[in-house]
């Protein structure tokens, strides 16, 4: 892995799509960007129990036997909602579904949920997988996967099959913030300079942006090697542009929780796009006022 340094020039501006001070190398862009998505699901979702059935077939092929096997999986259920137009117009916005995000695998490649798994939750409800919305990649890595699934006590309807689209992915990571983060009051500095590059005013504007801080766990490897895993710091995942690309977040924001608990924007350690289209920002926030920040 390597960490490549750039230097701008003063007056340098940054804006959506543009490239920051540093960014990782494109060997370790995947690997990142599925860490990021992997620790969403992980540290924000619900441990569930799949169930699949397995069979055994004689030497024609007939099936002998059906043993069901289990195995738990981290993942997230949300309510279909009305920004989720693939899905109605496949025809399965119906009472009694939901969608479902998973990873590819678990146990070490060793499991994976596919379409007719039963998943069950701590409390005893079930669901079945009855379609595959899309296999999330980024280059050749599958980074998640999008299922319908069905409350079990309830009919479904008929399914079709469509085309998944880089805007579909980032529908689903917009969800995702929209549903388990929080709403944060984003304080922004403009400056205004004469032509010798002088201050001369500092006008401050705030929008809403809902994201999610986590705390940094020994698996960010690389926040840890870049030096920001010390008290007060947490990282953070929003949105590429808010107000349709009027508002994006960028370093030295103010970020102040529903608790008036306000954060600095210390450095942006990653875009993570997909093809031409960016589709959210992960960053390291400090806590503002705590000793030794």
């Amino acid at each position: 892995m390597g960490l490549v340094i750039t230097k701008f020039g003063a007056g340098t501006k940054f804006g959506v799509g543009t490239k920051f001070g540093y960014k990782y190398d494109d060997d370790t862009f995947d690997t990142d960007a599925q860490t990021d998505f992997e620790t969403i699901l992980t540290e924000t979702g619900t441990e569930y129990t799949i169930t699949q059935n397995v069979e055994t077939v004689d030497g024609r092929g007939n099936i002998t036997s059906i043993t069901p096997s289990t195995f738990q999986a981290q993942g997230i259920i949300q309510d279909i909602s009305k920004k989720d137009r693939q899905i109605h117009e496949m025809g399965l916005a119906v009472p009694g579904n939901s969608k479902a995000f998973f990873k590819p695998t678990y146990n070490d490649g060793a499991d994976a949920v596919v379409v007719g798994d039963i998943i069950t939750d701590a409390a005893g409800s079930k669901w079945k997988i009855i379609e595959t919305i899309g296999e999330r990649t980024i280059s050749d890595s599958e980074v998640f996967r999008l299922f319908i699934i069905q409350n079990m006590y309830l009919e479904g309807s008929t399914l079709t099959n469509i085309d998944t689209t880089t805007s579909d992915q980032k529908t689903d990571i917009d969800n995702i913030l929209l549903e388990v983060g929080d709403m944060y009051i984003v304080t922004q500095s403009t400056e205004t300079k004469d032509g010798f590059g002088n201050i001369l005013t500092i006008t401050e504007s705030t929008f809403r942006a809902y994201g999610l801080l986590q705390d940094i766990s020994k698996k960010d490897r690389q926040i840890h090697e870049m030096g920001l895993a010390v008290p007060g710091n947490v990282k953070g995942y929003f949105n590429a542009n808010y107000n349709n690309g009027a508002n994006y977040l960028k370093e030295g924001d103010k970020l102040t929780d529903k608790n008036s608990v306000d954060w600095r924007i210390i450095k942006i350690i990653g875009e993570r796009t997909y093809g031409d289209l960016e589709i959210f920002k992960s960053f390291i926030l400090q806590k503002i006022n705590l000793e030794g920040s």
